[in-house]
C-alpha cells in the first residue's frame, strides 16, 4: 500500500528521515528517495523540487499515473496513528479501482461513518463532490485534507443498477484488518478462510479472535 512509505523505511539507516527530532521529509528528501527507491524510478520527470507549493503536489507530478495508486506522504503522526494504533481520519470506505474510470467500494470498516450511512463493498462511485470520476481524476485533492469533521458528497451505483448520494463525514475510524471470515466445508473437511488487509500492531487480537 504505501510504496513511499516503504522506500522511507529502507532508507532510515542511512538517513534518519523519519525522526522528526532531526530532519523533515523536505521536497529535495523526497524528489532524492524516489530516483533512488521508487518502483517506476525510470518513468519520473527530471523537475525542481522548490518549484511545487507542497510535498504532495511534488509526489503527484513525480508519480507513475494511474498505474501507481498507493504512493502518498504521510506524517509521522499520521503513520503512528495507522500502524501502531490501528486508526485514521477518513470515511471507512476502501476505494479500489478498476480501468481506470471505474472506482469501487472494495470494502467498508465495521463502524465507520460510511457503514453507518449503508455504504457496502462492491458500489461503485460514480462521483465526488459533483466531479465524474476518470483516469485523470486526482483522489487526494478531490477527497482533501484528513481532518474531522470535513464532508464529501458521493454518488453511488449499487449492483442492482439504483443510484443514490449522499454526504459522508470523515472521523477517526477503527480498522479492522480481517475484513471477512469463516469455515467452509470441502469434501467434509472444514477450512478457514479469511480476508485479512493491514498489518497492524492491533491485528494481533483480531487474529487470535478469529482461529
Amino acid at each position: 500500500m504505501l510504496v513511499l512509505g516503504m522506500a522511507l523505511l529502507l532508507i532510515t539507516c542511512e538517513r534518519d528521515i523519519l525522526n522528526p527530532e532531526q530532519n523533515k521529509l523536505t521536497k529535495s528528501v523526497l524528489y532524492d528517495v524516489m530516483k533512488e527507491w521508487y518502483l517506476w524510478y525510470d518513468t519520473m520527470p527530471e523537475v525542481n523540487p522548490d518549484d511545487y507549493h507542497s510535498l504532495n503536489a511534488l509526489l503527484d507530478a513525480l508519480r507513475y499515473s494511474p498505474t501507481d495508486r498507493w504512493s502518498h506522504v504521510m506524517s509521522t503522526e499520521e503513520y503512528d496513528r495507522f500502524y501502531g494504533q490501528g486508526e485514521y481520519i477518513g470515511h471507512g470506505i476502501g476505494l479500489v479501482g478498476g480501468n481506470g474510470e471505474n472506482l469501487w467500494s472494495g470494502w467498508v470498516y465495521i463502524g465507520s461513518p460510511a457503514e453507518s450511512q449503508g455504504v457496502e463493498r462492491g458500489w461503485q462511485i460514480l462521483s465526488i463532490n459533483g466531479e465524474n470520476i476518470t483516469p485523470e481524476t486526482n483522489l487526494d485533492s478531490l477527497l482533501g485534507d484528513n481532518e474531522v469533521g470535513l464532508v464529501n458528497s458521493f454518488t453511488f451505483r449499487k449492483p442492482g443498477g439504483q443510484t443514490v448520494s449522499m454526504d459522508i463525514e470523515k472521523q477517526v475510524v477503527d480498522i479492522n484488518s480481517v475484513l471477512y471470515s469463516e469455515v467452509i466445508n470441502v469434501n467434509e473437511t472444514k477450512v478457514g478462510y479469511l480476508v485479512y488487509q493491514h498489518f497492524l500492531v492491533t491485528s494481533i487480537e483480531e487474529l487470535d479472535a478469529v482461529f
